[in-house]
């Protein structure tokens, strides 16, 4: 099983909707074989730029660990969002890991970003 972090912008007129919004997504994570880690709710932000006519998105976050084949199905069955990304993480040990971006329609990576933490 693979880590992942997904970042999820939701259009910011659905932000009274988050709550059945994440219950659906945790549901449809689940049913393909997903585990979530940890989810966090960032809230409503201002986007660096804008995005199919919008300036503020509702941010969520999950780690999640699953298998790489049941991504585009889960990205297929969302709509009514602003953006989703699936990240993937690799630890190499506790004090260094990778991260990778993946390209929605190749699923080859876009970057790759590689991390030490002073311990």
């Amino acid at each position: 099983m693979k880590k992942y972090e997904a970042v999820i912008i939701l259009n910011p007129n659905l932000s009274s909707k988050v709550d059945s919004f994440i219950k659906d997504f945790e549901k449809l994570l689940k049913a393909n074989t997903f585990n979530i880690k940890k989810m966090e709710d960032i809230g409503r932000r201002q986007l660096s730029y804008s995005i199919n006519n919008h300036n503020k998105g509702h941010y969520l976050i999950f780690n999640i660990e699953g298998n790489a084949e049941n991504i585009i199905d889960i990205e297929n069955k969302v709509a009514k969002l602003i953006r989703l990304m699936f990240i993937a993480l690799r630890m190499e040990s506790a004090l260094e890991y990778h991260v990778y971006r993946f390209d929605n329609f190749h699923r080859l990576p876009i970057f790759h970003l590689h991390i030490f933490q002073e311990g």
